[in-house]
């Protein structure tokens, strides 16, 4: 009976806690750690983007969106860079930086600049009106980013940030696994 409310109180948990002693006792010859970390990465990345997410709404605009916006107020005067560099600078790819640009420029935020022969070529730059759109909603994602930073000191922050650099870093590239190379038993 013990273990059948135990099971009922832990099925479709959201606890981190909770779904690794899932795993563990699926598969208790692994090591949990980092997948204890990356589940609590995962959901501190969420909590932040849908802080930013909620901050952005009343300038109808995506996250997506004003990741693209703000790589290009980022940029020296005239503001520009092209899809490839867009796509870089904001972690996204050239078909969805693509997609976005073209709401965007529908809307006046960025325009279009012609290209020599092929249009995925096309320089993107921030218009005034993007401009001044970034403007007014930085303060406001910077006001929920702090918000929720709040619950850590300083040190923590700082602390945190060394952490996060040290396997966020462009060179640090997941790597597969062994049991991943394995081709697949015939």
């Amino acid at each position: 009976m013990k273990a059948a409310a135990s099971e009922a109180r832990h099925a479709g948990s959201n606890d981190p806690d909770v779904i690794v002693a899932q795993w563990r006792a699926i598969f208790p010859d692994l090591d949990y750690d980092t997948a204890s970390l990356w589940t609590r990465m995962r959901r501190a990345t969420k909590v932040v983007v849908d802080a930013s997410a909620t901050a952005i709404t009343p300038f109808e605009l995506t996250v997506a969106d004003f990741d693209m916006l703000a790589a290009l107020y980022r940029e020296p005067p005239p503001r520009v860079l092209t899809i490839a560099a867009l796509a870089e600078a904001t972690s996204r790819t050239h078909g969805s930086v693509s997609v976005h640009a073209k709401s965007m420029s529908e809307r006046g935020l960025i325009k279009r600049l012609e290209a020599s022969v092929d249009a995925r070529l096309s320089p993107l730059q921030l218009t005034r009106k993007g401009l001044t759109l970034v403007e007014k909603i930085v303060p406001a994602i910077v006001a929920a980013q702090t918000e929720i930073m709040a619950e850590l000191t300083r040190g923590e922050r700082r602390e945190l940030a060394t952490l996060l650099r040290k396997i966020g870093a462009p060179k640090a590239r997941p790597r597969r696994s062994s049991a991943l190379r394995r081709s697949p038993a015939r």
